[in-house]
C-alpha cells in the first residue's frame, strides 16, 4: 500500500481484523506519519494514538481513534 497522506495511514489501520493485525499494521506505517501507540480504552477495546511533530508550530500533535477491536487479555499481563 502507498501512504501519501495521514488519512491513508488511518484507513489502512481501519482494515485490521484483530489486535495482532492492528499492531503489525502500525509497524508498516512510514516514519513521517509519526508514532503509533495502541492502548486499551474504557470499553476494553483498542485505542490508537498517533503523535507527530509539527514543524510549523514547533509542538507535538496527537490524534486518537477508538477501534472496535477487543483488547487482548494477554496484553494486561504485560502492563
Amino acid at each position: 500500500m502507498e501512504f501519501n497522506h495521514i488519512n491513508d495511514c488511518w484507513n489502512y489501520l481501519r482494515e485490521a481484523k484483530d489486535y495482532d493485525d492492528l499492531y503489525n499494521r502500525t509497524l508498516d506505517l512510514p516514519r513521517w506519519s509519526g508514532d503509533w501507540d495502541i492502548t486499551r480504552n474504557e470499553y476494553n477495546e483498542c485505542l490508537v494514538i498517533n503523535t507527530v511533530w509539527n514543524d510549523q508550530y514547533q509542538n507535538y500533535e496527537e490524534q486518537q481513534e477508538d477501534f472496535d477491536i477487543p483488547w487482548p487479555i494477554e496484553q494486561d499481563e504485560e502492563d
